[in-house]
């Protein structure tokens, strides 16, 4: 089973990669970051020294719609755990379109972004994908 999570650099999303690699044998996970003020690899040092090729990180937009077309197409993922947010009040309200482009066009991308294996979007698979947005 592999799982990609977005934002998993940062305070919540690396926290949730530690545990799903300690609890649940042989889940892989890919992480994908942009590694904005939120996101910091610290946050998951030691994880590929303990964890080796379970764990991969991909340093991506997920408003790149090439960018995750290209991941997307490169696994099978089991579900997509998408943590990647401009959450900070202040932030948002300072810088909109920061807000927008993560939270709303990302998201977006996800979801019309066909996975592996599919010639259509999640939305219209005739199995499912599991999507989860925090």
């Amino acid at each position: 089973m592999r799982i990609l999570v977005t934002g998993g650099c940062g305070f919540i999303g690396s926290n949730f990669i530690r545990y799903i690699l300690q609890h649940y044998k042989p889940a892989y996970m890919t992480n994908v970051d942009a590694l904005t003020y939120a996101g910091n690899l610290a946050n998951l040092d030691g994880v590929v020294e303990e964890h080796g090729e379970r764990y991969e990180f991909f340093q991506a937009d997920i408003a790149n719609a090439d960018q995750m077309d290209t991941l997307l197409h490169e696994e099978q993922f089991y579900a997509i755990i998408n943590f990647a947010a401009e959450s900070h009040v202040d932030r948002s309200i300072n810088s909109p379109q920061n807000f927008i482009h993560t939270n709303v066009v990302g998201t977006s991308v996800l979801l019309q972004t066909p996975p592996a294996g599919t010639a259509s979007s999640v939305s219209s698979r005739s199995r499912p994908m599991k999507f989860t947005v925090r």
